[in-house]
């Protein structure tokens, strides 16, 4: 009597290992660019946040607030007068990611809120760029 084989082979458990790999070898460059994207992309939406933020409090407290990007940092300060945002209380920070870079730049709103001064903020990764821009009333747009 033949007896039946059960289970996989070792050339069956081989096959299934190596296309694994190649599978694994393909999509792993993808993922890393994919993560790359999201991390610009919410880098670019946490400092539209901030920039919301900073009009918000400016209104509210009828005080200039100055936003500060400056190489892996983002900083709020209420009550600044000074041209390079140095004096005033600072009462936000925030970390920016590493692999991804943001040019220095700073936006500032008055005590009514309006934007005085708003350069536009690129935030840059390895492959890819996004600019963030605001106008007088401090509305966001990330193109």
């Amino acid at each position: 009597m033949k007896r039946r084989q059960q289970g996989f082979g070792m050339l069956d458990v081989l096959t299934g290992l190596l296309l694994t790999a190649v599978v694994g070898f393909v999509a792993v460059p993808g993922f890393n660019e994919m993560l790359e994207a999201y991390q610009l992309r919410s880098t670019a939406n946490m400092i539209g946040f901030e920039i919301a933020r900073a009009r918000t409090q400016a209104a509210n407290e009828g005080r200039p607030v100055c936003l500060r990007v400056d190489g892996q940092q983002i900083e709020l300060r209420m009550g600044t007068t000074s041209p390079d945002c140095g004096d005033g209380d600072p009462f936000a920070l925030a970390q920016i990611p590493q692999r991804i870079t943001v040019d220095s730049a700073e936006v500032r709103f008055d005590g009514n809120g309006l934007a005085t001064m708003r350069p536009p903020i690129a935030v840059h990764s390895a492959t890819h760029s996004l600019t963030i821009t605001t106008d007088v009333l401090g509305r966001v747009t990330i193109s």
